[in-house]
């Protein structure tokens, strides 16, 4: 073998080291094991489980579709048909809910008294925790963290998901909500790995 062939393995061996100590430490599920020293002939061993964010498996409604009334009121499609469905493993918690208003809709606190166009109010969220759209599209949306109503099962278990409980109000609408409607706003969810922080 010569020299040259044996400094190109040399280095290759080395790159190859050096990157997989690199993805090791670089990762935010897995710690290093520390070595403990063992006197007499018997020891033990911990063996730990843990995830992060990037591991989590979830599924969320892709459209709220409102059906608006005469009067304003927007119906909602059934709870048991719009949901938050875990699809990990582990159980999982909604943190944060944010909203964003589409233009022209304007997002209001009480879209039955507010004197502007494209009014709308809506509310959202499992029926023991509606949360409010307006309030949610504040700096930061909502901190859903302390919140036991929106913790949910692993997957296949009895309470893997959050069904949305959905209703609102519109006023003085110069959209055109005929054909496929409009689009009034958009949610975003937060989710992370286990249960609600009290």
């Amino acid at each position: 073998m010569s020299a040259r062939t044996t400094r190109t393995r040399n280095r290759l061996g080395t790159l190859a080291c050096s990157v997989g100590v690199a993805c090791m430490l670089a990762s935010p599920t897995i710690a290093l094991a520390q070595d403990k020293v063992v006197t007499g002939t018997n020891g033990t061993t911990d063996v730990t489980v843990q995830t992060s964010n990037e591991n989590i498996k979830f599924s969320i409604p892709t459209i709220i579709p409102f059906a608006a009334a005469g009067d304003g009121e927007l119906v909602g499609p059934t709870a048991s048909e719009t949901l938050i469905k875990n699809l990990s493993v582990f159980g999982i918690h909604v943190t944060n809910m944010s909203v964003e208003e589409e233009a022209p809709w304007v997002l209001v606190a009480d879209a039955e008294s507010a004197g502007q166009d494209n009014s709308v109010d809506f509310q959202v969220g499992p029926s023991l925790n509606v949360r409010d759209a307006f309030n949610a599209s504040q700096e930061g949306g909502i901190d859903l963290s302390d919140n036991e109503n929106w913790d949910m099962d692993y997957a296949g278990g009895e309470s893997d998901s959050i069904q949305l409980e959905t209703y609102g109000n519109i006023s003085h609408a110069t959209v055109d909500l005929s054909g496929d409607g409009a689009k009034i706003a958009t949610i975003s969810w937060t989710v992370a790995p286990g249960q609600h922080v009290s």
